[in-house]
């Protein structure tokens, strides 16, 4: 039978020293420190490995957080439970700072991958056989000049109407007017007939 694994109890010395090595070493930004913190605070009936040291920090930060730990106080221990507290501050600022180190880096590479998605795009559009699209636009090129070229004759005939219809009204009016001042002359001509009459008789 398999010998059951010992429960390991921390002390509050015990939590002081993890802190503080959680602290030296910043294991945050370099995972395998965690085993070496795990080495150094052992003792003799005391012993932790990297996964121990890692979730008993993880539990201590939880606790900090959410004010737990006020409640453990008691007298005669209040210098202790203070230590323990601003180490709790420093490792919980470490640990903010590399996770906010390793989203940015997270969104890096997204924008580096999404960069290199869309040129790929890009590229592969550019490299595409157009054949279709060209036809397609030559036939839309050719229906419009026909288009076109169609309503400039249209607006030229349309003008061509416009200009006979003026030249034979122009025609009409001068053709009055000649009429009207032959008509003019010819009663003229009459008056004057009429005098010269009376005056030889």
């Amino acid at each position: 039978m398999a010998e059951r694994k010992k429960q390991v109890r921390f002390t509050e010395q015990a939590d002081l020293q993890l802190l503080k090595e959680v602290v030296a070493s910043n294991p945050y930004k370099d995972k395998s420190k965690w085993s070496e913190i795990g080495e150094t605070i052992s003792s003799d009936g005391f012993t932790i490995d990297s996964r121990r040291a890692r979730e008993r920090t993880a539990l201590l930060l939880a606790q900090h957080k959410k004010k737990d730990s006020e409640n453990k106080k008691k007298s005669g221990v209040d210098e202790i439970y203070d230590e323990k507290a601003s180490l709790l501050d420093d490792i919980l600022s470490l640990k903010e700072e590399e996770d906010e180190k390793k989203n940015e880096k997270e969104k890096q590479g997204q924008d580096v991958r999404k960069r290199a998605l869309e040129n790929l795009s890009k590229d592969e559009e550019e490299n595409t056989p157009k054949k279709r699209t060209s036809n397609t636009n030559i036939m839309d090129y050719l229906r419009q000049k026909s288009e076109q070229e169609s309503k400039s004759r249209r607006e030229e005939l349309r003008l061509r109407s416009e200009e006979l219809k003026l030249e034979r009204e122009k025609f009409e009016l001068e053709k009055q007017e000649r009429k009207q001042r032959l008509e003019v002359e010819r009663q003229e001509k009459t008056m004057m007939f009429d005098l010269l009459k009376k005056f030889i008789k």
